[in-house]
């Protein structure tokens, strides 16, 4: 008996092929799209279903694993990742996530618990850019355990692995409680650049990072604030043994207990970083940039508003030089009469640099 072909026609009727039973001449292609047509229905649907079933739980145990999640209204009591997580082994490793740590969202709204949320994280042993990614929290309660794996605590995108850069996530926050710390990227072994933090209100009793890394460079980054109250410091980047370099600070409004650091490392340079205010409240120091070991070099604050109780320093070293960094003042804000204003400051002036082409505009 001779096979048909894939595209010959064959015959059925009284189906959606044929109308008031008259016989039509059909193809397997036609069928088998058909066939995939239906399956693709069913798997949304499936999806549809776990989205509503998580909408209405209590999530406890839970491991949702979906380029984007939504969750309105709901007790989060575990893990949630824009890239899924099969769970924490209680020794700072994961054992599951199933989808690349790019491109990947969670939106929390109305409530939240104790759990750990991300954006993404990368997957075990493998060397990935987490890029992309973010979270968004809305909460209206107190969140006392809100943290992203076991180093950071809330973030866009967390990258564990050597080579894994945080590229591009970010962690946005308009309203809750949050009582850890709040980062859009981190990276532990690679680079953290582009990412970015925006808060428009809310309580952080933690710090802020716009990207942070352990041991390469953290540039670009950006935090900007228009409202809300930052009881942590604030570090548009963050580097421990590299440099920061280029990331900024960007405030309208707010009350901040904690010092402010347009870019921050301990043993690179802190170079080209930036810190712009128009308004809010400030209790503790002002850094355009600040180093330990390395230099603070080209560094800028830039002051047009807001009420100042503490100093501001364009640039900061402990042990190497500050030098090129500018501190402009403009508008109509309000220093205390104990504020010291500096272009550049070393911890060893004897010996580091601190005079060359530091700079104080005021306009």
């Amino acid at each position: 008996m001779k096979s048909q072909g894939l595209d010959e026609p064959i015959v059925k009727s009284e189906d959606k092929y044929g109308k008031g039973g008259a016989t039509q001449a059909i193809t397997k292609s036609e069928i088998k799209n058909d066939v995939n047509e239906k399956e693709k229905m069913v798997n949304k649907n499936r999806i549809k279903l776990l989205l509503i079933l998580c909408l209405s739980l209590n999530i406890s145990s839970y491991f949702l694993m979906a380029q984007d999640i939504v969750i309105r209204d709901t007790v989060v009591n575990h893990y949630v990742f824009g890239n899924g997580d099969a769970g924490d082994n209680g020794n700072g490793t994961f054992d599951t996530i199933v989808l690349a740590s790019q491109n990947n969202s969670v939106t929390i709204l109305g409530i939240a618990g104790v759990g750990i949320i991300a954006g993404a994280i990368d997957r075990p042993e493998i060397t990935e850019d987490v890029r992309s990614n973010s979270l968004v929290i809305d909460i209206s309660t107190s969140v006392t355990d809100l943290r992203c794996g076991t180093t950071a605590d809330v973030c866009g995108g967390i990258g564990r692995n050597s080579g894994s850069n945080a590229i591009e996530n970010i962690l946005r926050i308009n309203n809750g409680d949050i009582q850890r710390d709040a980062f859009g990227g981190i990276s532990l072994l690679g680079e953290a650049k582009n990412n970015k933090v925006i808060i428009s209100g809310g309580v952080l009793r933690g710090d802020i990072g716009g990207g942070a890394t352990q041991d390469s460079n953290a540039n670009e980054n950006k935090v900007i604030i228009s409202g809300g109250e930052i009881l942590g410091n604030i570090y548009g980047g963050m580097s421990g043994d590299g440099g920061a370099v280029g990331n900024t600070v960007e405030i309208s409004g707010g009350e901040f207990l904690g010092n402010i650091y347009g870019g921050i490392s301990r043993d690179g340079g802190a170079v080209g970083n930036t810190v712009e205010i128009s308004g809010g409240e400030f209790l503790d120091n002002i850094y355009g940039g600040r180093s330990r070991d390395g230099g603070a070099v080209g560094n800028t604050v830039e002051i047009s508003g807001g009420e100042f109780f503490a100093d501001v320093y364009g640039g900061k070293s402990r042990d190497g030089g500050a030098v090129g960094n500018t501190v402009e003042i403009s508008g109509d804000p309000k220093f205390s009469t104990n504020t010291f204003i500096y272009g550049g400051f070393t911890s060893t002036a004897s010996v580091a640099d601190v005079f060359t082409n530091n700079t104080l505009n005021i306009k």
